[in-house]
């Protein structure tokens, strides 16, 4: 307990700290420490302090349950329903890191994992280890490959200037597992998804709703200046929302189409530095010791189908997929 709370701890691994790679490993936690004692939002796993054993710094955080990649684990797929609530929360979060000023903040490791579930059931965004802050008006190279291959971004993996667009992109994915309950590229391992991605290979959509089916090819896009905006993402999510409610309070009526387009100004080429880190050099655990007290143009269309079928028509949808799930784009 820490002030009447339960906590959880995260530090180096000692093994980690007498290695070669300690003194780095240690600075690059430090790191994550100075930046994530300045974030302050409900979809961000709340920091509570820090404090040391000998020289090695360990971080108060928050209990959560479970990551987002054990929920997937779990038999029972989301309803369409449930799926966009997480999804919100998600986007959420990542606005609020995307629109801090002066210096937004890139996640660069989006995926299930760094995806946390609190008690209450919402999401919140943790592990910012990889996250870096930057200004497109004092552009610096990032380092390459960083991340998880599954949910890297192409230009990532080729070691190109890249900016908050590939958080977008790793979005895209989490929300595709959301809505589908497969594993995006899953006939892939490693580097070879990364591989696949970057040949223009992505899953197919034809078991996500509908109405975001666009969105998520312009998340997922190529192009990272292709790629729309976190607050256009967080519109759509919420219009999507708002006509399932209607659709619940209309007996016999559901979703048939609503039309997305995006359009993003154009971002420089960005040259980012960062380090990697490495998500293994890490521990948690919970304490338990006693202590002191522009979205534009949209239209929506809504049609007779019955919406309280649908976590039967995504399942008997999710039987008929083929095996890979993939497409080229």
């Amino acid at each position: 307990m820490w002030h009447g709370t339960e906590v959880a701890v995260k530090k180096l691994k000692l093994t980690i700290l007498e290695s070669p790679e300690g003194r780095t490993a240690l600075q690059e936690f430090r790191g994550e420490i100075n930046l994530i004692h300045t974030l302050h939002h409900p979809h961000i796993v709340q920091f509570l302090g820090v404090f040391h054993e000998g020289n090695n710094p360990m971080v108060v955080t928050e209990v959560m349950p479970m990551s987002l990649e054990t929920v997937f684990t779990k038999p029972t797929a989301f309803g369409n329903r449930l799926a966009t609530e997480r999804c919100l929360d998600l986007a959420r979060g990542l606005a609020y890191l995307h629109g801090l000023t002066p210096k937004p903040i890139l996640h660069r490791d989006l995926k299930p994992a760094n995806i946390m579930i609190s008690l209450a059931g919402r999401i919140k965004l943790t592990d910012f280890g990889l996250s870096k802050t930057h200004q497109s008006a004092d552009p610096y190279k990032m380092t390459g490959e960083t991340g998880s291959y599954r949910y890297m971004a192409p230009e990532v993996f080729k070691h190109l200037p890249y900016d908050k667009s590939v958080d977008i992109y790793a979005f895209a994915f989490v929300m595709y597992q959301c809505y589908t309950w497969q594993r995006p590229l899953d006939g892939f391992n490693g580097a070879d998804a990364a591989r696949a991605a970057c040949d223009g290979i992505r899953p197919t959509v034809h078991t996500v709703p509908k109405p975001l089916q666009d969105v998520l090819h312009a998340m997922w896009h190529e192009s990272a200046v292709s790629r729309p905006e976190i607050l256009s993402v967080l519109t759509s999510l919420e219009l999507y929302k708002e006509t399932l409610a209607v659709a619940s309070q209309k007996s016999g009526f559901s979703l048939k189409n609503i039309n997305f387009s995006f359009s993003r100004p154009k971002v420089p080429n960005l040259d980012l530095a960062a380090s990697r880190s490495n998500s293994q050099s890490l521990s948690t655990t919970v304490i338990t010791s006693p202590g002191p007290a522009s979205l534009s143009n949209i239209k929506s269309e809504i049609v007779a189908d019955d919406e309280s079928s649908d976590a039967q028509n995504h399942a008997s949808a999710q039987a008929q997929a083929p095996a890979c799930g993939c497409a080229v784009m």
